[in-house]
């Protein structure tokens, strides 16, 4: 049996579609099974591409390499990669070593890939240096900083340190002068008493003084072969090797690209960090936002204020024109809503002769922009008193005292330093007009003038979002002030004391002085989440008003769009960092391309060449989650002051700890995020690499 026989072997490549040259033609060659074989030939006749073929680094054309009588043209890859760890090695004309790492890591280099503990590789490696009386001052030393010939006794000992029974050498000598030329030759001859060694060269004088066997070659085809000594040592077949897993070479190489490419993986670092910072944003953002904006549209002192009106509709004959006609509704439908929702206050509208915009001033300075609303009362369920940040609320409902919201305050903090306790002025004129049909008076004119200085006593915090400077006074005291207030020229008409309430009453519901409809008022506060439900089941009959739904629906409006492009910017900063790390990590294959064509060489498989990278990759994600952790807490503060500023909810993003709202799985989302993180690390650069190496082996060891 022999350990390597050649049968019929030919090479052809495809120059272009009319052009095939033959680099080998039917080479026949039954090697022994130790000793010295020399392969001589002038550049070009095809000993490299032989070595290459029985290697397995590439395939024949035709013909078949075979070992130990067993064909390889029907290996699989698994196979081969067994074979190169544990039968086979080669020796570079250009060392091939790995020139950032020291000369114990070299040469334990095979043996790491084979299973062994770096422990008992360096044992290893050191015993095989102290039998070449290697300089010890030079184990640990990087190779970058060693002479060619140190360099090329290194890449022998890695060589022939899994303790191959072959061994290829192509041109081992070919960058060394004559001594380190005879040295390396003579330790070659040694090895070759127990290995079958085979040397490539064009140093005829060389190969002649150590050759066992001669093999001439020319023009692809073997002209000559002579055997000087037929070595008869033997060189059994090792059998099953029980394959030992080790990750701790992987680990060192990846370690070193990550420093060697700092710059670069710093880009990678940065970019997962944002794009996991931003997730985490994104995330606590949509799980908090719904809570915030329930809380928070809570906090209207007029929350409960709103209006009921009646609409009726009809449509034009022959247009698509629909006309809508407002009116209050009657007093027997009031009565009847008064039984079916209790939970409401329901009120004569004085909108009509004291709207909102009235006059308003402080020390003759008119104060733009103030509006003049109503809460029921400040005594009771009505209002929610917790929103008082300064002052009181009034002791009794009078128009005398008011509260302002924080706004109003700030706005008025313009022209004194403390607006608690100062007085406002507040100004209004509305005239309305009674046609009597008498000739000698048929119109008669009432003023109605509405004119205090009120003091401010307490201060309450509201939503900001689209809010107002608001000055809030109590409904009931306006209505008993209007009980009393006469229409003196219609009273006097009349011929008894009519109220302002009184006309507003009376008048028919489809008149402008009942601003179509009546001023509802809840109760209690906490009866607000009612509001929207209540509007829905009576719309059929009735239309419900309300400021604080308004601003609910447009604040939840302007989330919603604002979450969709959030959501979309998240999944572009997903994809982004995926297709940042992929162009990375196959910018950094494409660049290891030798490096990992030397570690296919001397046995790693793809899927342990692919670990280095992922372990390059992972580090860069714990880094990313540690800076993710670090920096969380002062961004999501200083994104929440952002937020707070532009739409008035406070606390708008929250730190998410259960990956779904609903279920109760603390830290759940930090461990899904750590997960998915490594998840994507993998897949980012596993794909680009295993795309890569549609590249040969020995297209990879040309590459600089």
């Amino acid at each position: 049996m022999s350990v390597l026989k050649i049968s019929h072997l030919c090479k052809r490549f495809k120059l272009s579609e009319s052009s095939i040259v033959e680099v080998l033609k039917d080479i026949n060659v039954t090697f022994p099974d130790t000793g010295l074989v020399g392969i001589l030939g002038k550049s070009g006749c095809g000993k490299s591409t032989l070595l290459n073929l029985i290697s397995l680094l590439d395939k024949p054309s035709s013909g078949e390499i075979i070992i130990d009588d067993k064909s390889t043209k029907h290996w699989k890859r698994k196979q081969i990669e067994k074979f190169r760890r544990n039968e086979i090695a080669t020796i570079f004309q250009g060392y091939n070593l790995l020139e950032d790492h020291d000369v114990i890591y070299n040469i334990s280099l095979p043996l790491l890939i084979s299973g062994y503990s770096y422990k008992e590789a360096s044992k290893k490696a050191i015993s095989l240096l102290e039998s070449i009386n290697f300089p010890i001052e030079l184990y640990h030393q990087k190779v970058n900083k060693m002479s060619g010939g140190e360099k090329q006794r290194v890449a022998i000992l890695r060589a022939i340190s899994i303790s191959p029974r072959i061994l290829l050498c192509d041109e081992p000598t070919g960058a060394l002068d004559s001594d380190n030329s005879f040295m390396v030759m003579s330790l070659l001859k040694k090895i070759s008493e127990k290995v079958l060694v085979i040397v490539v060269s064009h140093n005829q004088s060389l190969l002649s003084d150590m050759s066992d066997e001669i093999i001439q070659m020319k023009d692809g085809k073997i002209t000559s072969e002579i055997t000087k000594k037929r070595n008869n040592n033997d060189n059994p077949s090792k059998g099953k090797t029980k394959k030992r897993h080790s990750s701790s070479w992987v680990e060192k190489i990846a370690t070193s690209n990550f420093k060697r490419r700092f710059g670069r993986n710093i880009i990678s670092f940065i970019s997962v960090a944002i794009c996991l910072i931003t997730t985490t944003l994104v995330v606590g953002f949509i799980q908090n936002i719904d809570t915030r904006i329930k809380l928070e549209c809570y906090k209207h002192l007029d929350l409960g204020v709103g209006t009921i009106s009646k609409e009726t509709s009809s449509k034009l004959e022959d247009t698509v024109i629909t006309l809508v006609r407002s009116s209050r509704p009657s007093k027997e439908e009031i009565k009847r809503l008064e039984v079916e929702y209790p939970t409401y206050y329901y009120e004569l509208n004085y909108d009509a002769i004291l709207p909102p915009v009235i006059s308003i001033s402080y020390e003759n300075n008119e104060l733009k922009e103030y509006v003049y609303n109503s809460v029921y009362s400040f005594q009771d369920e009505s209002v929610d008193k917790s929103l008082l940040i300064k002052g009181a609320f009034p002791k009794e409902d009078n128009l005398l005292e008011v509260v302002i919201n924080k706004k109003a305050y700030e706005s008025l903090k313009a022209y004194v330093n403390e607006p608690l306790n100062k007085w406002i002025s507040l100004s209004h004129i509305f005239e309305t007009n009674y046609y009597t049909y008498d000739e000698e008076n048929n119109v008669i004119n009432d003023t109605f003038v509405y004119s205090f200085r009120a003091k401010v006593v307490g201060v309450v915090d509201e939503l900001s979002f689209l809010s107002v400077p608001t000055i809030y006074y109590p409904y009931v005291a306006l209505d008993e002030y209007l009980s009393s207030y006469l229409l003196n020229n219609y009273s006097s008409y009349v011929d008894y004391p009519y109220s302002w309430k009184e006309k507003i009453m009376d008048e028919v519901n489809t008149n402008n002085l009942t601003s179509y409809s009546y001023k509802i008022f809840l109760k209690n506060y906490r009866y607000y989440p009612n509001v929207s439900l209540d509007k829905e089941k009576i719309k059929d009959d009735f239309t419900i008003n309300n400021n604080s739904l308004v601003i609910e629906q447009a604040l939840t409006d302007l989330i919603s769009a604002s979450s969709i492009g959030v959501e979309l910017f998240l999944i572009i900063a997903i994809i982004g960092t995926v297709l940042i790390v992929g162009l990375i990590s196959f910018s950094s294959y494409s660049e290891d391309k030798k490096r990992s064509a030397i570690l296919t060489c001397l046995g790693a498989d793809l899927f342990q060449i692919t670990d280095i990278y992922i372990y390059e990759n992972m580090m860069i994600v714990s880094l990313a989650l540690i800076l993710t952790f670090s920096l969380i807490i002062p961004i999501k503060t200083l994104v929440n002051r952002l937020l707070f500023q532009i739409i008035g909810i406070d606390n708008v993003i929250s730190l998410p700890s259960s990956i779904l709202p609903n279920i109760n799985l603390p830290y759940s989302y930090y461990l899904f995020l750590i997960v998915v993180s490594l998840l994507v690390i993998v897949i980012s650069t596993t794909v680009p690499i295993l795309f890569s190496k549609k590249i040969s082996v020995i297209e990879e060891l040309k590459e600089e």
